[in-house]
């Protein structure tokens, strides 16, 4: 009698398991090339942000205002919601202040009404960069508006990963060059204006956003507190999602569109000089 566990009938051919192993790489190539291409947007922020760090701690006592509004953006980032426009200084106050930093966030969105929200979503849609992405984009707008929020985050960190995808990386080092020049100023102790105070607002709350969102978590582990893509896209995510939660990944995509418009007006200007 024949041991149909052995049974040469029974077992897959290798041709089969070939075919199956070249399925398996071709579903898993789009997972390992967004990785990939968190890791190298990422690289220019990451390096300016501990840049930052270690020069902040040689500057003098003249430039803690300076520190106070970069300390600020960095608690935003710590917080996942990308910020670009310069902060006032009640504000920073607000912000660096507040003993629940998503409740203070919360409070400010509501007696705004969201009307913030609404532009950003409309800067956002207007990008020539979102065409492809629109459809999705406004479906999930709608949930987001319909306080539908878990799927409205499944579809806007399904574009974060497409837009990040999209972004040269040479965009991101020139805008993160451009940030470090600013930084020059500052230790010079020349005046910076309220549009480089921005930029650096942006590129310190958008470093800490996006590294926290694209980190590595053990499933095997407790869900961490922030949005963070694998958990969500791998459908490992239990927490329940909030109206916050879709703002701070609707700015994060806005900030994705300014951080790669800025770094192509960099290449530009670079561009006519040569010429």
């Amino acid at each position: 009698m024949s041991n149909t566990f052995y049974d040469n009938e029974k077992l897959p051919s290798f041709s089969y398991v070939v075919e199956v192993r070249k399925a398996l790489q071709a579903i898993m190539k789009p997972i390992a090339d967004v990785v990939l291409k968190f890791e190298e947007i990422m690289r220019p922020f990451r390096e300016f942000a501990e840049s930052v760090q270690v020069r902040f701690e040689e500057m003098t006592a003249g430039l803690l205002e300076a520190k106070r509004l970069l300390d600020a953006a960095e608690r935003l980032g710590e917080a996942q919601y990308v910020y670009w426009n310069h902060m006032t200084e009640d504000f920073i106050n607000t912000i660096m202040d507040s003993q629940n930093i998503n409740k203070t966030l919360r409070e400010i969105l509501t007696q705004d009404r969201f009307k913030i929200v609404d532009d950003t979503i409309k800067k956002c849609r207007d990008n020539e960069y979102m065409y492809r992405y629109v459809r999705l984009f406004d479906q999930a707008i709608m949930a987001f508006k319909n306080s539908q929020s878990d799927l409205a985050v499944i579809g806007l960190v399904s574009i974060i990963d497409g837009l990040l995808t999209d972004v040269s990386e040479n965009h991101t080092t020139r805008i993160a060059t451009r940030a470090n020049i600013i930084m020059d100023k500052l230790e010079q102790n020349e005046t910076i204006d309220s549009d480089e105070y921005a930029l650096m607002t942006l590129m310190l709350s958008f470093q800490k956003t996006l590294e926290t969102f694209s980190a590595n978590s053990d499933f095997r582990g407790k869900e961490p507190k922030g949005l963070n893509r694998h958990w969500i896209m791998h459908g490992r995510s239990r927490r329940r999602k909030t109206k916050l939660d879709c703002v701070k990944l609707i700015n994060f995509i806005y900030g994705i569109l300014l951080i790669d418009k800025l770094g192509k007006e960099d290449t530009d200007e670079v561009d006519e000089c040569k010429n």
